[in-house]
């Protein structure tokens, strides 16, 4: 898929083009990244000889090995982040301004509204969950609650972090905000490009639970990335969106019950607070962009 600006000799296509190329392409993503991930555990599968995960652990052998991990859960982030690059390189002015790889026009205490807001979008998106799927729980969350729970050294601890926080935080953003939500904005505006998008992104997680889950996290990151004008601020609440469900892993116990620690108060806390965030963001930016007007 090219930028409009390059299509047929420079002629700009309509939104028709703009909107089924964007889906087309969201589709073969998901794809790649399925393909992607289905080889790599196979591969893996092969070279322990043994299966990756029965239902409910995975094989010692992936547990507690940083290369096996490594295999299992990076080349489909890293193929979706260079998807995005090669896409956004063919617009005029290169691919990190079509990616919106820029200083956002926020302030640095936006920034920080934008992590605190997240937990917000996580309490919203487990309600649909419980309106939509009741107590289905979803196969690939628990999944990688096991691979998060399994680290017991700092080094594993961090790689894990790593590959669950700040992997899929860029590759997804790169992709999702930064080519196809922009592209569409250009066409459609910016409420369908966000909408859109998000029930893309959503989709590609090819998991019920975990589909309807990122949906509001998603609507509220697209918007702050049109609102600001740059992709870092979506990167840094999709990361710390992740990290919310990673810490709460670290915490939990063997029943699934987080301990009532400092730790855990100090996090609930942040919790509670997060709709004040979202609120104060929100009222920020809006102010911001009339202002600006």
């Amino acid at each position: 898929m090219i930028e409009p600006e390059e299509h047929q000799g420079g002629r700009v296509p309509g939104a028709a083009w703009v909107l089924a190329t964007s889906l087309a392409t969201a589709v073969l993503a998901a794809a790649l990244h399925l393909t992607i991930s289905f080889f790599a555990a196979k591969l893996l599968t092969r070279r322990i000889g043994a299966p990756l995960f029965d239902g409910e652990n995975f094989a010692p052998e992936v547990l507690g090995n940083l290369s096996n991990l490594t295999l299992l859960l990076l080349p489909s982030q890293i193929a979706l982040a260079l998807l995005a690059w090669v896409l956004a390189s063919r617009a005029p002015n290169g691919a990190q301004d079509a990616l919106g790889l820029r200083a956002p026009r926020a302030s640095s205490g936006q920034l920080l509204l934008v992590a605190w807001a997240m937990p917000t979008a996580a309490l919203v998106g487990a309600l649909l969950v419980w309106i939509v799927a009741g107590d289905r729980e979803s196969v690939t969350l628990r999944a990688i609650s096991r691979l998060i729970a399994a680290q017991d050294t700092p080094a594993g601890i961090l790689a894990m972090a790593a590959m669950v926080v700040l992997a899929p935080a860029i590759a997804e953003e790169l992709f999702f905000r930064g080519w196809m939500q922009r592209r569409l904005e250009r066409a459609v505006g910016p409420a369908l490009a966000i909408g859109l998008s998000s029930l893309a992104f959503g989709l590609m997680h090819l998991d019920v639970v975990q589909s309807v889950a990122v949906l509001p996290a998603s609507v509220l990151l697209g918007y702050v990335t049109w609102r600001t004008g740059s992709l870092w601020p979506a990167m840094l609440g999709h990361a710390a969106f992740n990290a919310l469900g990673f810490v709460g892993t670290r915490m939990a116990t063997e029943d699934g019950v987080p301990e009532f620690t400092l730790g855990a108060q100090i996090l609930a806390s942040f919790v509670l607070a997060a709709p004040v965030a979202l609120a104060v963001l929100v009222f920020q930016l809006e102010w911001r962009a009339r202002r600006g007007a």
